[in-house]
């Protein structure tokens, strides 16, 4: 059997990686893959944006591979190996070198072929995605600091709205898709707006309420 490692991570305490572990252990299952280990990872944006990512967890990562204990990495999406888009560059090169390939559930490929060739299309994905989700975070990040300089200069109080408990939950219950995918934390704004039909703004007030409850 082929020893292979699970590798999943949250950007949030609201979100679970449970699902994701569930549906790599099937992967591995239907192609006869040994899982060596799981190594799950809940790391807020903020620590990452300010340098400190899930150090210990990726650590681990690279020291299986370097032991040569597995020839595989499993993970959910691009966006949860680390939002910093250098970071997962940097190691998908380190591990490919090493001829350990990435399978990314998302889109269903590997980044090293079954000739032990880089996978172009794969490999583009990679890194495509994974700049798209550092560009959301940096996005978002912009917005919230933006709106905090506005309210402050119009002499407004930023507090949490008093009374609308209520009001967000029956927010929510109208998206209950996005609500599912925020919580499998397995895909960007962007990507669940695709797969939800709504705009990024919905997926973001959506995200927002889901805090606030």
């Amino acid at each position: 059997m082929t020893p292979v490692a699970i590798f999943v991570r949250v950007s949030s305490d609201h979100q679970q990686y449970e699902s994701q572990i569930a549906a790599l252990q099937k992967v591995a299952a239907q192609r006869d893959w040994q899982v060596v280990e799981t190594i799950a990872a809940k790391q807020s944006t903020d620590k990452q944006r300010k340098g400190k990512p899930q150090r210990d967890e990726l650590d681990r990562l690279r020291e299986l591979a370097h032991s040569g204990r597995i020839s595989k990495v499993l993970i959910w999406g691009v966006s949860r190996i680390s939002r910093n888009n250098f970071e997962n560059h940097q190691l998908l090169n380190e591990l490919n070198d090493l001829g350990i390939s990435f399978y990314v559930h998302t889109y269903g490929m590997e980044t090293i072929l079954p000739n032990g060739k880089k996978n172009p299309m794969a490999y583009m994905l990679f890194l495509f995605f994974g700049e798209l989700a550092e560009n959301d975070n940096e996005e978002r990040r912009l917005a919230i600091i933006r709106g905090q300089q506005y309210a402050k200069s119009a002499g407004k109080h930023i507090a949490r709205p008093k009374g609308s408990g209520e009001e967000r939950e029956v927010f929510l219950k109208k998206h209950p898709k996005v609500v599912r995918q925020l919580k499998e934390g397995g895909h960007s704004i962007r990507e669940i707006a695709v797969i939800c039909a709504v705009s990024d703004k919905t997926v973001q007030k959506v995200k927002k309420a889901m805090a606030a409850a």
